[in-house]
């Protein structure tokens, strides 16, 4: 197991607004892209349930010398909609 850094930001609904954070994502080594997804789908999804009004946000993933920007959307069924750029 590793970690890899995920620097986020939140945008709320009511009041419009945004929170932005840093969390570490324990992930396998040997883990494949949809495993990565998952965990880091999984990381977002927690983070999100300590707010109230959470509709989107973005993270930069630092996953070992590499970043990648991710765009999110929560849908209403709390489900995680998650789109790498």
């Amino acid at each position: 197991m590793a970690s890899i850094r995920v620097d986020y930001t939140l945008f709320f609904e009511r009041p419009v607004s945004k929170k932005e954070g840093k969390m570490f994502v324990p992930v396998d080594l040997d883990c494949n892209k949809e495993e990565l997804m998952e965990y880091i789908n999984n990381a977002i999804l927690d983070t999100c349930s300590d707010f109230d009004n959470v509709v989107s946000g973005k993270a930069i993933v630092h996953y070992f010398g590499a970043t990648f920007d991710l765009h999110f959307y929560i849908q209403e069924d709390d489900e995680c909609q998650i789109t790498i750029h």
